[in-house]
């Protein structure tokens, strides 16, 4: 199942990230409501917030982790 784990390489892809902001911004359009340029993400009840790459829900900050260091957290 190596190819449902989410790579730095895969998510530098579909998202850019800003260090100054936090921001995820979407750099491939992934479904018909979401557009490039569009702010990835959004905050759930526990305060976080949640992203869906491929199919899957991530936190942001886990997210962050991965696309500047290239591991998850």
């Amino acid at each position: 199942m190596a190819e449902d784990i989410l790579t730095q390489r895969e998510l530098k892809r579909i998202l850019r990230y800003d260090k100054e902001t936090g921001l995820f911004i979407r750099k491939k359009a992934t479904c018909n409501s979401v557009n490039i340029g569009d702010i990835a993400g959004g905050v759930k009840s526990n305060g976080y917030v949640y992203i869906s790459v491929k199919g899957k829900e991530y936190s942001a900050h886990r997210l962050a982790f991965l696309y500047v260091f290239g591991v998850f957290a």
